[in-house]
């Protein structure tokens, strides 16, 4: 039986740490290809580009649509090889770093990432989500041998952000410590082949705490548009420790649940976070966890504003709750899971979820 760990290379944050992004991403090469969606790169450009000023390097910014589908991705592989990087950083959202880490998987470079918002844990992780070209339908997963070689963070860009955001990436964190309980008591191990360490579900268990006791506070501030030791706390979470723990012991029926509303009737309009969060009060239903621990979960989604249950997303409870149901005992997810997972069972749990919600 193998322990084992993947981490990012390095992992740096702070406040204006953009204007020093240079000297942290020089390392990794002096022709640097960004890669972000137009939003994203108003946000950051101008600070990556100042911080460059003297320096020698080449730099070349290349707009992508932001949606990771195989003809996207390998439109920007083509227009990147033709520049000929030697490190490609990837400047936006979830999307964004997925076709960025695709690109620089497929060319063999360094990969850096600068997220603008931390509504998942997608800039330290290993596996790009593929849709299809409307990226509305999830169609894969590809997963790399590494995760990136630095993932820096400028806590004023963050902040910035619209606050739904946020509180998305707060559920998926959430969700890091439940999930990597179910797979250490399963004892499937890891998507990478080896079993989760010590280190790993330590890294999951801080992510929740820091969620459950920061959350609110750093929602609270988020909102205002002010930086405070809980908002820095949170997207330390959000970002660095449940994408680490993440990828270090994995999903289960929280992300499984996720997955599979995004695909349904007016899923895809709700975030990844947004969805996962539905999944997690569905999953500790189903397991039959501790009514004060379903409690707390619930409580806290409530407190900044997430959905806790399929009527939330605005969509018909019955025939949601039905596909899933009819859905999860083939769910590589669900597989993760110790409990009963049958149609019935899924089913009631995510209707039994809709008494917990306002």
């Amino acid at each position: 039986m193998i322990y084992g760990m993947r981490f990012v290379g390095s992992y740096y944050q702070g406040r204006n740490a953009l204007e020093h992004f240079a000297e942290y991403a020089l390392p990794y090469g002096d022709r640097l290809c960004l890669i972000g969606s137009k939003s994203a790169l108003g946000a950051a450009r101008e600070k990556i580009e100042q911080s460059f000023l003297g320096k020698d390097c080449q730099l070349h910014v290349l707009l992508t649509s932001g949606i990771p589908c195989e003809g996207e991705i390998q439109r920007v592989l083509e227009e990147c090889r033709g520049y000929g990087p030697k490190a490609i950083c990837g400047v936006g959202g979830g999307a964004v770093m997925d076709i960025a880490r695709a690109v620089g998987n497929q060319l063999g470079t360094s990969l850096l990432m600068i997220p603008t918002a931390c509504a998942s844990d997608a800039p330290c992780t290993n596996v790009s989500v593929i849709y299809d070209e409307k990226g509305e339908q999830l169609i894969e997963a590809w997963s790399y041998q590494k995760a990136p070689d630095l993932v820096y963070v400028d806590l004023d860009v963050m902040v910035q952000a619209p606050v739904r955001f946020l509180r998305s990436g707060m559920a998926d964190a959430l969700a890091t410590w439940y999930e990597a309980d179910v797979r250490r008591r399963k004892g499937t191990g890891t998507d990478g082949g080896f079993f989760a360490t010590y280190t790993s579900m330590e890294l999951a268990r801080a992510a929740r705490d820091i969620i459950l006791t920061h959350g609110k506070q750093a929602y609270d501030a988020a909102q205002k548009g002010v930086i405070t030791p809980d908002f820095e706390k949170v997207v330390e979470a959000n970002v660095f420790l449940s994408g680490t723990a993440g990828l270090n012991t994995g999903c289960a029926a929280a992300h499984g649940i996720g997955d599979m509303l995004s695909a349904l009737p007016g899923g895809h309009a709700w975030m990844h976070g947004e969805r996962v969060g539905v999944g997690l009060v569905a999953m500790l239903i189903l397991e039959g966890r501790a009514e004060q621990e379903i409690a707390e979960v619930v409580s806290f989604l409530k407190a900044v504003g997430l959905p806790c249950s399929i009527r939330e997303l605005h969509m018909d409870v019955e025939e949601t709750a039905e596909a899933i149901g009819v859905q999860a005992k083939e769910d590589h997810f669900f597989a993760h899971m110790t409990c009963d997972i049958s149609k019935a069972a899924v089913r009631d749990a995510l209707v039994a979820a809709e008494f917990r919600s306002p």
